[in-house]
């Protein structure tokens, strides 16, 4: 059974895990993710999946160097800017792949 959202449609199974999520960010400090795994009993990669659909679904889960936690106005705004540097830096990155691509020619035994 899934439940849908204005803006993701998730299982039920991923619903409680994101209420998981949301219980073990209740302190006022931050998690690491490899702890937050941990007590999960996931992976470090599933957590981040996990944290992905609960931002798609309203959470205010912020992330840092310190780790994961529930944020503030102000907090989720910052994180959102940095994410967006973070974003536009590897997009930049994708547009010069792909003009690197467009000037390199292969011949057989070039390497």
């Amino acid at each position: 059974m899934r439940k849908r959202t204005a803006r993701v449609s998730v299982s039920v199974h991923r619903l409680r895990e994101v209420e998981q999520v949301m219980l073990l960010l209740s302190h006022e400090f931050p998690l690491p993710a490899r702890a937050l795994a941990l007590d999960m009993r996931v992976r470090e990669r599933y957590l981040r999946s996990i944290v992905a659909d609960a931002r798609a679904l309203g959470k205010p889960i912020i992330s840092g160097d310190q780790g994961y936690r529930i944020g503030t106005r102000d907090d989720l705004l910052r994180c959102a800017a940095r994410l967006d540097a973070h974003a536009k830096r590897e997009l930049q990155r994708v547009r010069d792949l792909r003009i690197s691509a467009e000037q390199v020619t292969y011949r057989p035994g070039m390497w």
